[in-house]
């Protein structure tokens, strides 16, 4: 076999690889990642990932703002304060994923792809926890401290949403509704708010 042929054998093997490796790669949609299971372990990239056919597989993650809402009202429902007032709040959230893989790889083997890539799906895996949270940190903090500065709640509620929601991070906290509870009730109903405290 002559120089020239092996030449042509070496660049022709080289172009075969470099098209393998095209039809291989994977890149995510803006706003998106690649996740690629299988051999080599879970992956997670926002640019490109090589996935290798059946002995790896990849989904498609999306990035955006996963926008979550609670509501706490009336006698059953509301929050209550430190100092025992009870109010109401309606609330929204807006979760997304964490920027660092390991934190993500987290949050998707705990969630999984399509709860993440869907609120509705998403919402009943983490509503008790969150609803914890926010009653939790609403019996830390005095009623006018909430009424002077409701920004002080807002932050404590998305610092401990943070560090309990392994692998989601919040975005935003939006206070939709913000009230006390009805003063006649909340007289008439002592011994009610002595229980929940």
């Amino acid at each position: 076999m002559s120089t020239g042929e092996i030449a042509v054998l070496v660049v022709s093997f080289f172009l075969l690889i470099g098209v393998l490796a095209l039809l291989c790669l994977k890149n995510s949609p803006a706003g998106s990642a690649i996740f690629r299971d299988g051999f080599g372990g879970p992956k997670l990239s926002a640019d490109a990932l090589v996935v290798i056919p059946l002995i790896q597989t990849y989904r498609v993650l999306d990035l955006t703002i996963i926008p979550f809402a609670l509501s706490f009202r009336g006698p059953e429902e509301s929050l209550m304060t430190e100092d025992g007032q009870m109010f109401d709040l309606e609330i929204g959230i807006n979760f997304r994923l964490s920027d660092k893989p390991n934190e993500a790889l987290y949050a998707i083997r705990q969630y999984g792809v399509d709860a993440l890539n869907n609120g509705e799906l998403l919402r009943p895996l983490i509503e008790q926890q969150a609803t914890k949270v926010i009653q939790s940190e609403s019996n830390r903090i005095a009623w006018a401290d909430v009424q002077k500065d409701p920004k002080r709640l807002k932050g404590e509620i998305s610092r401990a949403l943070d560090s309990h929601l392994s692998g989601l991070l919040v975005d935003r906290v939006a206070f939709d509704h913000l009230d006390k509870f009805p003063p006649e009730y909340h007289s008439a109903q002592g011994t009610k708010a002595d229980e929940l405290r």
